[in-house]
């Protein structure tokens, strides 16, 4: 009726940084838009890596969360939705195996990728179910933030 036509659904790379979250913004009260932050969950990076990669992505409306053990990252998973799990290769607080990881805790509707400069541990990750990944090696380089971008399905701005 009605009300499902007041309401109209935004997609985020139309909007600005400043509606950030999961708002409803009504302007002039007479049509409604529904925002859905992207989110992504790094998992077994250290701080100094967790501010380079989330560097890739500042310029855009991705919320950004970190989990320093494994443990850590399976609670955050069954809390919250994200849309990318980066997942280091040997997660950083407690030596544990992000390609472990990845196969423990990978889901259809969520997007995984592994950390690592190195390709055996890439090819180990996407036969665990990953997404191709990347190494910390390359996080200047535009086409990793084109890699993250389409896996949480934000348009890229150039």
């Amino acid at each position: 009726g009605q009300l499902e036509q007041d309401f109209q659904i935004a997609n985020l790379s139309s909007c600005q940084p400043s509606h950030l979250h999961y708002n409803i913004i009504c302007p002039f009260l007479k049509n409604c838009y529904i925002l859905k932050v992207k989110k992504i969950l790094s998992v077994g990076s250290c701080g100094h890596d967790n501010s380079q990669i989330q560097s890739v992505v500042d310029d855009t409306e991705i919320q950004y969360k970190t989990a320093n053990t494994a443990a850590d990252g399976q609670i955050m998973l069954s809390q919250e939705n994200f849309d990318l799990v980066l997942v280091n290769r040997i997660i950083d607080y407690d030596g544990s195996s992000g390609i472990d990881f990845i196969s423990k805790n990978k889901t259809a509707q969520t997007p995984f990728m592994l950390i690592s400069n190195f390709v055996e541990a890439q090819k180990a990750a996407i036969d665990s179910g990953a997404e191709p990944g990347f190494g910390k090696s390359e996080l200047h380089n535009p086409q990793v933030k084109e890699k993250i971008l389409t896996a949480v399905k934000l348009e890229t701005s150039t």
